[in-house]
């Protein structure tokens, strides 16, 4: 995530900021022509998550993410967004690799939320494995093991 790190060292989840979307459209929540019905699906979860843990802390093309100190959540944005959190677990688990932040998947009205550990940007030279993950979005546990959080 080269340029996103800031001073509260908050995860990110793609290479642009937040702050470019339009929060009025709800990130475009459910916006896809393919399946209709994904607006009333996804719109209510997403106001249950502000309402829980507060303004998201990023977005990407399939997802958007909110989080606590301990934990971010994974909230799909369109139908793309379903598969990625079920990839990323089905990669976490398959795998067992330790580079992988831990997750679990959580079926919310019939939505798959993906809960994982929640990681720390930092100012520290990132590992060498770090350039085979997309933007290279790693970050560190509070004990200083880097993890990437982006593998679907």
């Amino acid at each position: 995530m080269k340029g996103h790190e800031d001073e509260k060292a908050d995860v990110g989840l793609v290479c642009f900021s937040l702050m470019e979307r339009d929060r009025s459209d709800a990130f475009m929540i459910g916006d896809d022509p393919r399946y209709p019905f994904l607006q009333d699906l996804l719109r209510p979860l997403y106001q249950r998550l502000l309402k829980k843990y507060g303004e998201p802390l990023g977005a990407g093309r399939h997802r958007v993410a909110f989080g606590n100190p301990f934990v971010v959540v994974k909230l799909p944005l369109i139908s793309e967004g379903f598969l990625d959190n079920t990839w990323e677990l089905d990669h976490f688990r398959r795998w067992k690799d330790p580079h992988y932040a831990r997750c679990r998947l959580l079926m919310v009205e019939q939505v798959p939320l993906l809960v994982m550990e929640r990681l720390w940007l930092s100012q520290a030279p990132k590992p060498s494995w770090a350039d085979f993950i997309d933007c290279q979005q790693v970050g560190q546990t509070p004990d200083g093991v880097w993890k990437a959080y982006d593998y679907a």
